[in-house]
């Protein structure tokens, strides 16, 4: 699996190179508001490692990890974090697998992110049309292997759902879920960002 450096640094190119088309970022200033992007993502990433997943890791592998990027639009924070994320799978602090979902309802973007999953070495990622609430997901998505209750993450940058509407969407995507799963809601919040 190639370096997950390099990975967002090819990210980015795409996002750079596809911006002027499809409007995937503000087209003023777009190197730099790129590099604060990517920061923030990177900084949300290092928060949620901590502020969750620490303590369970020093006890080995997590269980699995069910990633949903909500409105994902460019891509931000869901490429990122699915990288980062995966690059962890077996690790002593990683989760024994992860499977992420970018949701997007607007078609030119939702063609873009699919497009991403062609970077060399990029590990996949599912792309769903449509809005949160009417998406599906393929079947096989809980295992639960192990009894490992899987963590769910959520991620929401400046859309406006609320938690129920979360847990609403996530009951719609699944024709079955788990007895048992932990759900993790992370929001960025406008005119910053926030997270």
């Amino acid at each position: 699996m190639a370096d997950s450096k390099a990975l967002i640094e090819a990210f980015r190119e795409e996002l750079f190179r596809w911006n002027r088309q499809i409007n995937l970022v503000s087209r003023q200033d777009t190197e730099d508001r790129l590099d604060g992007l990517f920061g923030q993502c990177r900084g949300g990433f290092l928060s949620i490692c901590e502020s969750y997943f620490g303590d369970a890791a020093s006890g080995g592998v997590l269980p699995e990890l069910m990633y949903f990027d909500l409105g994902s639009g460019g891509g931000l924070p869901g490429v990122i974090w699915h990288v980062l994320f995966s690059h962890q799978i077996g690790a002593s602090s990683g989760f024994s697998s992860v499977k992420t979902w970018l949701v997007e309802p607007r078609e030119k973007r939702a063609w873009f992110l699919r497009r991403l999953n062609r970077i060399a070495e990029m590990p996949p990622f599912e792309v769903l049309h449509g809005r949160w609430g009417a998406v599906k997901v393929d079947e096989g998505g809980f295992s639960a292997e192990g009894g490992a209750a899987p963590v769910v993450l959520v991620s929401l940058k400046a859309l406006h759902l609320n938690d129920l509407e979360v847990f609403s969407g996530l009951n719609a995507a699944f024709s079955t879920l788990p007895a048992a799963f932990r759900v993790i809601i992370a929001r960025y919040y406008p005119p910053d960002q926030v997270f």
